[in-house]
């Protein structure tokens, strides 16, 4: 293939860069997904219940807006923009609801009073007849005539009009815990601060925020309406000073999301080349070098994005910088080569000569290398995570892409753009001292394994304090714009955004209430012990319909007038007479509590016709595909989860088929055992395909075991400096080890193939490879370095940790191995067997 290529360069250009421009249209169909749980291992029972939960109960997702007013300004003046924010939002066809103002009191009395039996447990049906009793209505009316006689009498009498009888009392422990209770100013009638200082409105979309291309559309939606609405406001009240609108929730982080996915895999890209190339022109000092480097490269880039369009369709955060990854890897492997072509060069040799005498020589360590960095990242696929398991396919087959390249278009180019030369020039690699680096280590070998030696030791036990974070929740980017947000608004109105869900399914929404119930006590025994900041339940707004007959019933086991809606009726108009109140001032109350006694058939909660009950039983039960789903809202305590999830929480999902307990925080404890075995499976797979691959090349298992001196230092230094500068392994990093298998592995293999194609020249010759090596390595820094300006944490200590590994592979490869191959070469002929 190489020959016919130098043969035919024109040819095997064009068909080149036809091959190119179809992955280039391939490549169109490529699309971002930003969310966590597409890294996460697809079969693991943590995960699987946390997509399901996604999948079935994504109208639960909330977009939020936080509108913050200007220091001292009189919120009542920011009331009409809320108003028409809200309504903006409304008109949106893909809107299912909106929340901007606080229920209206007279509304829920009106509309959830009726149903207030139902939510009693029997003992609590005597409660309730006790309140009714002509005697306690009496009380009632005097207790609450002296109520108005106070200075609180302004904030009492509303209540005393939706409430004369005190059943709140009875009522309101039934309604969820409030444990998700934002801090409002009760009083405003908006969803604002207790401090005035912000305006919240939590927005309920008719599709899950996963949906990024309607999550897209929502967000573009979202900026004109903020726009429009910010515009109106100001020609009506021009003197107020506007506020700061900001959008937070799965929606907008999503979006955002996706966004800087796409940011980074362009900023990887241009970084890694630019980087590459100017190493590459820094290293040879010629212009022609950069076409050799770029040729290939790109070609390599862009038929892998078409693969990858193909293949997997969607790259997630953690695959779309395997494109920085190729241009690192693959610039070794023209380094390598062009630095052999310019030694013949040098020589006198004729450029179609040393072309064949390089491919003769050094292609075949360079397609070893290849070959088994593939298969390093073929690794990857053993592991449950699918980003990384996404990542490694289309890497592996990208470097293979670049292999082809490399054996085809350079050539092709070296001997269109060189054969104009009558003779080919003189070119020196430039590689940073490392030519005197390396005289000094060859010429005293024992020195430098024994420093290396003492150096491994001490890494090794610092090694050991590295530490683990397993929070899946530390993968998306920090310090984004919703984000920001999100944290602004937990702490103005005490939002909890680490919620976990207690979900229930059934072929019923009763069906799938009755199975919540099992759990509850649990629930409950762990709220009260402080082990967890309360929970939100619909069992406390409407019970199972079993629970509701038990009310009914022990109704009706209780004297008939108890509750009779007339004697009652008569009661509360006459107390109120005595006690000098105007009758008709409680006929709303009268009414819905006639209502409510005349109730006596339990009602299903997936039926439910009134609006207001419907839109507060909405948020704890929903029907997806058939399937009814109950959730019950479980909030960490005050200092948070910290890792410590109770474990007869995390024991619910297996204790029923039809119940799961899952977040982002149960999914991150779940995962941290799977991330360590499966980080130590893939390495350990491919530790040992590439020794086989080494052991096939080079016909020798000593070979095999030296080309792994590099890694082994180069690993263990790495680590030493995570753990000495503080930097975590997570669930992206812990396989950065793999990473550098193959390259480390592949230093060892250019230095090996020197050996081996004349032990009596190899300390010259090694210094020559070397300061190749040394460019390559530099080369590959640039690409897996570019991690580091990734918006991703888990990235971004990619980028940090695998320059540490690669450097101090490099390092080893172009000082202790050489050392090495000089000490066999000194032994006897027959002890270098």
């Amino acid at each position: 293939m190489t020959g016919l290529a130098a043969d035919h360069p024109r040819r095997t250009l064009a068909i080149a860069l036809a091959i190119t421009l179809a992955g280039a249209l391939a490549a169109t169909r490529l699309r971002l997904d930003p969310s966590v749980v597409s890294f996460l291992p697809a079969h693991h029972r943590a995960v699987v219940d946390f997509r399901k939960t996604l999948e079935g109960l994504g109208a639960t997702d909330q977009h939020i807006v936080l509108i913050e007013l200007p220091r001292g300004a009189d919120p009542s003046s920011y009331e009409a923009l809320v108003d028409d924010l809200a309504g903006r939002y409304e008109r949106l066809p893909f809107v299912g609801s909106v929340d901007s103002r606080l229920p209206d009191p007279d509304e829920l009395v009106q509309h959830l009073l009726p149903y207030s039996v139902l939510m009693l447990r029997p003992e609590e049906v005597d409660s309730l007849a006790a309140l009714l009793a002509d005697d306690a209505i009496r009380r009632s009316m005097a207790r609450n005539r002296m109520l108005l006689s106070t200075p609180q009498s302004f904030f009492a009498k509303e209540m005393v009009k939706l409430d004369p009888l005190g059943l709140r009392e009875l009522f309101l422990k039934r309604l969820p815990s409030g444990a998700a209770k934002l801090k409002l100013d009760l009083a405003s009638g908006y969803l604002l601060s207790t401090d005035h200082t912000a305006f919240l409105m939590i927005v309920h979309p008719r599709f899950a925020a996963h949906d990024v291309g309607s999550s897209r559309t929502l967000m573009k939606a979202v900026r004109g309406i903020d726009a429009a609405a910010l515009a109106s406001f100001h020609r009506l009240q021009p003197e107020s000073p506007l506020p700061r609108i900001s959008e937070a929730g799965a929606y907008a982080i999503d979006d955002e999301d996706a966004r800087l996915i796409g940011d980074d895999l362009v900023a990887n890209v241009v970084v890694s080349v630019v980087g590459i190339l100017l190493l590459f022109l820094f290293a040879f000092r010629r212009w022609a070098a950069i076409v050799y480097a770029l040729g290939p490269m790109l070609a390599a880039i862009v038929v892998t994005f078409g693969f990858a369009a193909v293949t997997v369709r969607t790259l997630s955060a953690a695959s779309a910088g395997f494109a920085a990854l190729l241009a690192g890897l693959g610039i070794d492997f023209i380094t390598v080569l062009y630095q052999r072509f310019t030694e013949e060069c040098n020589r006198g040799t004729s450029v179609g000569e040393a072309i064949r005498t390089t491919m003769r020589t050094t292609m075949k360590g360079v397609a070893a290398a290849a070959i088994t960095t593939a298969a390093t990242f073929y690794a990857f696929l053993s592991t449950d995570f699918r980003g990384m398991a996404q990542m490694g396919l289309i890497t592996g087959t990208g470097i293979l892409v670049f292999l082809a390249a490399v054996a085809t278009i350079l050539p092709a180019l070296i001997v269109l753009i060189e054969s104009d030369h009558k003779r080919p020039p003189k070119i020196r690699l430039h590689a940073l001292g490392t030519a005197r680096l390396m005289r000094v280590c060859i010429s005293h070998p024992r020195a430098t394994v024994a420093v290396w030696c003492v150096v491994t030791a001490i890494a090794a036990v610092r090694a050991t304090g590295i530490e683990f974070n397993d929070d899946a929740g530390r993968l998306r980017p920090a310090g984004t714009a919703a984000i920001r947000a999100q944290e602004r608004a937990a702490r103005i109105f005490g939002q909890n955004a680490n919620v976990a869900l207690l979900v229930a399914d059934g072929g019923t929404a009763d069906q799938a209430l009755e199975r919540a119930k099992g759990a509850l006590p649990l629930v409950e025994r762990l709220s009260h012990a402080g082990r967890l900041g309360g929970f939100d339940t619909l069992a406390g707004v409407l019970p199972t319909m079993l629970h509701q007959r038990q009310a009914l019933a022990r109704m009706h086991e209780l004297p008939a007038d108890a509750f009779d809606s007339d004697r009652v009726a008569r009661s509360i108009a006459n107390a109120a007479a005595e006690n000098g109140f105007k009758v008709s001032a409680f006929d709303e109350f009268t009414g819905a509590l006639r209502r409510a006694l005349a109730v006596r058939q339990a009602v299903d909660a997936g039926s439910v016709e009134d609006p207001v009950l419907a839109r507060v039983t909405s948020r704890f039960i929903q029907r997806h595909n058939g399937v009814w789903y109950s959730v019950t809202y479980v909030y960490p305590p005050a200092g948070g989860w910290a890792g410590k999830v109770p474990p007869e929480l995390l024991a619910i999902s297996a204790s029923s088929p039809h119940l799961t307990f899952t977040g982002v925080n149960i999914v991150s404890a779940a995962l941290r055992e799977v991330a360590r075995y499966d980080a130590a499976r893939s390495t350990l797979i491919g530790l040992i395909a590439v020794f086989v691959l080494f052991g096939v090349a080079f016909r020798s298992v000593a070979y095999a075991f030296l080309s792994f001196v590099p890694f082994v230092t180069g690993a263990t230094g790495m680590l030493a400096i995570m753990a000495g500068i503080g930097l975590e392994l997570n669930l992206i990093n812990i396989f950065a080890g793999l990473m550098i298998v193959g390259v480390a592995t592949d230093y060892a293999v250019y230095i090996l193939q020197r050996y081996r194609e004349n032990p009596a020249i190899f300390p010259q010759a090694a210094i020559d490879t070397g300061q190749a090596v040394a460019m390559a390595a530099l080369t590959t820094i640039a690409g897996y370095g570019s991690f580091a300006v990734s918006h991703y944490p888990g990235l971004r200590s990619i980028g940090y940790i695998t320059t540490f590994g690669i450097g101090v592979s490099a390092l080893a490869a172009l000082t202790l191995l050489p050392a090495l191959m000089v000490i066999k070469l000194r032994m006897p002929p027959r002890a270098r067997r």
